[in-house]
């Protein structure tokens, strides 16, 4: 099964598996585990979605539900490099910080080992000991932030 098929069945087992695995910081009840919403649930269940670009409104989880969804693909599919971009610095670094909160609040016997990680990236150790994943943010406007890279999924926000 090649990268891109894993990410796929990967994204069907996502509304089942990251209860067990992700905590999330919401704006009213502190640090909770992660349950899906129903769009963001719609969105791991539509087969015909692939290369999405994704209208949506404000404040549905998209880009928490993205963000975690590439964290399990670093866990779990070996060599996935995934990048999250933001129009500054500032809210690009938050976006990030989702998936660092949820890998410190991760129960032990899902944890994979870092290689190293940074306000600004996550890298997994490489095989045996973890999958060579990793997790990187940019902002918009950087001439060579992903430039030569290869990029197996984006989050634009």
């Amino acid at each position: 099964m090649n990268l891109f098929e894993q990410m796929r069945e990967l994204r069907k087992k996502f509304p089942e598996l990251a209860p067990k695995l992700f905590h999330i910081r919401t704006k009213d009840r502190g640090i909770i585990p992660y349950n899906l919403s129903e769009a963001q649930k719609r969105l791991c269940l539509d087969n015909s979605i692939g290369s999405d670009i994704i209208l949506k409104a404000r404040q549905l989880g998209i880009s928490t539900h993205t963000i975690l969804e590439f964290l399990s693909y670093c866990m779990f599919v070996e060599g996935f490099n995934g990048v999250i971009i933001s129009e500054d610095r500032d809210k690009t670094k938050r976006l990030l910080y989702i998936a660092h909160l949820a890998l410190d609040m991760m129960p032990e016997e899902y944890r994979i080992p870092r290689e190293h990680s940074r306000e600004d990236y996550i890298i997994f150790k490489a095989p045996p000991e973890g999958t060579g994943s990793s997790l990187y943010i940019g902002t918009a406007g950087q001439a060579h932030f992903g430039r030569g890279d290869t990029i197996h999924a984006a989050h634009c926000s």
